[in-house]
């Protein structure tokens, strides 16, 4: 004698693997409902949508690129800097070996 179906069974059976109760497809049919899902997706989206997702790929690129520039003109303006002491430093050194009376005094009353 066969065991009668229990639903409460049933149901168990189901939520642990909802795959059972799907009817399977042929290759076609997949294909096509391939081809619709991303036709409806490519139609979906709108153009503050794009925006936003162009936004998130691009902010990380516009920091590093921030980041990069303020280091650059950061060492460019230390660069200077040290150009323009050295230049300082240079130049009182040639004087101080051109004039004699530069050569007597001391680099603090200079």
């Amino acid at each position: 004698m066969p065991t009668p179906p229990d639903p409460d069974l049933r149901e168990l059976l189901r939520r642990a693997d909802p795959a059972a109760d799907m009817t399977t497809l042929n290759a076609s049919a997949f294909v096509d409902g391939v081809r619709a899902r991303i036709a409806s997706h490519a139609t979906a989206d709108s153009w503050p949508e794009r925006v936003a997702s162009l936004h998130r790929l691009l902010l990380p690129l516009a920091a590093a690129l921030a980041l990069l520039a303020s280091l650059g003109a950061g060492s460019a303006f230390a660069f200077a800097q040290h150009k323009r002491e050295r230049t300082e430093f240079f130049a009182d050194a040639y004087a101080v070996s051109v004039d004699p009376w530069l050569m007597h005094t001391s680099a603090d009353q200079r």
